[in-house]
């Protein structure tokens, strides 16, 4: 009779930091600060998010949710404002930060920093969803990898990478993305889309390698 035996284990090494905001890059505080002002913003009635997405020529935008609904997040739509802002050909991800809270609650709601000797389960700080998720892996196909930080209730800051988050994720095509009244939407696909030439142009926030 026949006998299943594990023939390999496989691990994979995956790094969270956790950062003081004074440690960070100029460029990396910057798009954390712009993420916290555009979080205050926000009026969604269950979580209210902002976040800040730059590009690898250093163009910095920012955004933040307010309807709610899965295509409304502000991962979502900072990256289409993104891609909007930058030409055909560049339109490459570097950096995303997001800052959020529950209704009733301030981002930063403690006085005491974590310590050395702490466990990334005890640190509290807003994780992306699993739609955001997929959206920012889809909708940056044309990078290996992008840096990606939240704020902790602290103030400080946990950086990893989108990759990390959504770990070897199944990818079929590039999937392109437009904008109606001011929110982002995948593209149904197409024979198009599925081009490995693909600059989706024809939308305005796609990307090109």
């Amino acid at each position: 009779m026949w006998k299943a035996s594990r023939v390999r284990r496989f691990t994979r090494t995956i790094a969270f930091e956790l950062i003081d905001l004074e440690s960070l890059s100029l460029e990396e505080r910057a798009a954390i600060e712009a993420a916290l002002e555009e979080q205050k913003k926000s009026q969604n009635p269950k979580w209210r998010v902002g976040a800040a997405a730059v590009a690898e020529d250093g163009t910095m935008v920012a955004m933040h949710n307010d309807q709610p609904g899965p295509s409304a997040h502000a991962e979502q739509r900072v990256l289409g404002k993104l891609y909007a802002a930058l030409p055909a050909g560049k339109k490459r991800l570097r950096l995303i930060a997001i800052a959020g809270a529950r209704i009733g609650e301030e981002v930063v709601r403690s006085d005491e920093p974590y310590g050395e000797d702490v466990s990334l389960d005890q640190i509290e700080w807003m994780r992306p969803c699993g739609k955001c998720l997929e959206f920012l892996h889809d909708c940056t196909d044309n990078i290996e990898d992008a840096d990606f930080l939240s704020v902790t209730i602290t103030g400080q800051v946990i950086k990893t990478t989108v990759h990390s988050l959504l770990t070897n994720p199944h990818t079929s095509f590039r999937v392109p993305v437009e904008c109606v009244g001011g929110y982002v939407f995948p593209v149904p696909s197409t024979e198009h889309n599925k081009a490995d030439d693909c600059t989706c142009v024809d939308h305005g926030h796609g990307f090109g390698k």
